[in-house]
């Protein structure tokens, strides 16, 4: 047996160097995947539909165990940001910054270092 530079615990991967790259990594391929395929179907959906399925596909994926990514590298919570502004984006195309998704800010956890030390 050779030992494993990653393990997957309840949906999340930790690597051995303790840094959630590979986890942020499989989350944000997932979710683009998802956004993916949900675009190809966007012009069959109404907009309450497509809101339904991004929620449901994209969203449930980046806030599920999001609070562990408090602390890691600012390269890595861009990564995740990215993906939830693609998101908007597809939402409502016309204008993404009105968009109830691009108010959602994956930096806000930095604020509760200071509260926890």
């Amino acid at each position: 047996m050779h030992p494993s530079d990653s393990v997957r615990n309840l949906g999340v991967i930790f690597d051995s160097s303790a840094n959630m790259d590979a986890h942020v990594n499989n989350l944000c391929r997932a979710a683009y995947k998802q956004l993916y395929l949900i675009s190809k179907m966007k012009r069959c959906m109404d907009a309450q539909s497509l809101e339904i399925m991004i929620h449901a596909f994209v969203t449930t994926k980046l806030d599920y165990c999001n609070s562990l990514l408090c602390g890691v590298d600012r390269n890595l919570i861009s990564k995740v940001q990215r993906v939830q502004n693609a998101a908007a984006l597809l939402q409502d195309a016309e204008d993404a910054t009105t968009s109830p998704l691009s108010y959602v800010n994956f930096t806000g956890c930095q604020y509760f270092r200071g509260l926890t030390s």
